[in-house]
């Protein structure tokens, strides 16, 4: 289970990639960043392409999953709760 942590001023997230119950790398970057934000995902590694394209075009996941996404704007410096709009 991947861990993100935010303390308002900190992000961290833990950089293990499990599949099914074998461990796969304990060292697997789990965040895409651009100019403008740094996305930070958990869950179904399959799923996280598709995440980030909904999220850069405005999009939605259609179906429900157990991946989950965070995105840090750098400017604004908030985190969002990338699939609702719940700033954090």
């Amino acid at each position: 289970m991947t861990t993100i942590a935010f303390d308002g001023r900190h992000i961290a997230i833990d950089s293990r990639l499990t599949i099914k119950s074998w461990i796969y790398a304990d060292d697997y970057n789990k965040t895409t960043e651009t100019e403008e934000w740094v996305l930070f995902w958990s869950g179904s590694l399959h799923k996280k392409e598709e995440f980030e394209l909904a999220f850069f075009n405005n999009g939605k996941v259609n179906e429900p999953s157990e991946t989950s996404m965070f995105a840090f704007n750098k400017s604004k410096k908030q985190l969002f709760d990338v699939f609702s709009e719940d700033c954090v």
